[in-house]
C-alpha cells in the first residue's frame, strides 16, 4: 500500500546517472540497480506511511510484486490480464523504434538560432517503458480500458472505491493519493475525479474518470509547449464547473 500511494519514503531512480546509464533497458529486472543505487545514495525521504513523496522506483518495484506472483514478465502479464481482454489492439510497451506507427515525442531543438523558425528534435528515451510508465497507447484504447475500470472487467468495484479513496496522511483537501490513482476534488462543489497521468521531455498524458459526470477525460502530447496544458485544463473546467 505504501508502494501504491507514493509513502513508502522511496525516490526516484531517474537521476542524471539513470539518463547516462539506463537509456538500453529491456527488462524491469534490468532497472534494479539504478532503484538500489538511488536507495543508496539518498536512503528514505521519510518514515514509511508518514507522507507522499512520487516514486518512479516505487511503481518498478510494484512490478517486479506482478513478476513473482504471476511467473510471468510484466509486460506478458498485463497483457494476458488487460491489453487482450479488453481489446486495447494498440496499446503496448512497445520497443523504441520498433514500428514507424509509433509516434515520436519531440522536444525543441535548443541549437535553433534566435528568432529563426522553430525546429523540432526528437527527445531521448529509453529503449522500452516500465511498470512506471513510458508505454504506447491510443485515445480509443485508453477509453476501453477506463470504461473496463469502472465497468469491473480488471478489478472488483468494491477495490476500485478502496483505490479511488485517498490514502493517508491526507495533506491537503483537493489533491492526495490513492492506491495507484491521483485523487482530485474540484475547488467548485467538490466533484471527485480519479487517475493518472505522466510527463518526460516530449511526452504529455492525462486519464481522468469523473464518477458522478461519468465522464473520461483522455488527453496526449507529443511536444513539450503549453498547448497540452490548456487544452486539459480548459476540458477540466468544462466537466467540473470551476473557473
Amino acid at each position: 500500500r505504501h508502494l501504491l500511494s507514493h509513502s513508502s519514503g522511496i525516490g526516484d531512480y531517474w537521476t542524471d546517472y539513470y539518463d547516462s546509464h539506463g537509456r538500453q533497458v529491456t527488462t524491469l529486472a534490468e532497472m534494479l540497480p539504478f532503484v538500489y543505487k538511488e536507495i543508496r545514495d539518498d536512503g528514505l525521504y521519510f518514515e514509511p506511511g508518514s507522507a507522499h513523496r512520487y516514486s518512479n522506483s516505487g511503481f518498478v518495484l510494484l512490478g517486479l510484486v506482478i513478476e513473482q506472483v504471476t511467473g510471468q514478465s510484466y509486460y506478458d502479464a498485463v497483457a494476458e490480464r488487460i491489453y487482450r481482454p479488453l481489446g486495447l489492439d494498440h496499446t503496448d510497451s512497445y520497443l523504441y523504434g520498433s514500428s514507424t506507427d509509433l509516434a515520436q515525442p519531440m522536444i525543441r531543438d535548443e541549437s535553433a538560432p534566435e528568432g529563426g523558425a522553430a525546429r523540432w528534435a526528437e527527445a531521448p528515451h529509453g529503449r522500452r517503458g516500465t511498470s512506471a510508465g513510458g508505454g504506447y497507447s491510443t485515445l480509443d484504447d485508453m477509453l476501453r480500458f477506463a470504461r473496463g475500470l469502472v465497468g469491473g472487467a480488471i478489478v472488483p468495484r468494491p477495490v476500485l472505491a478502496e483505490m479511488a479513496t485517498m490514502q493517508p496522511p491526507i495533506e491537503e483537501d483537493f489533491y492526495g493519493y490513492g492506491l495507484g490513482f491521483l485523487v482530485q476534488r474540484s475547488q467548485t462543489g467538490g466533484k471527485l475525479s480519479f487517475g493518472h497521468g505522466g510527463i518526460a521531455h516530449g511526452i504529455n498524458f492525462e486519464l481522468r474518470y469523473f464518477p458522478s459526470e461519468d465522464v473520461t477525460l483522455v488527453a496526449f502530447g507529443n511536444q513539450d509547449n503549453g498547448a497540452y496544458d490548456d487544452l486539459r485544463r480548459n476540458l477540466v473546467k468544462l466537466i467540473t464547473g470551476d473557473r
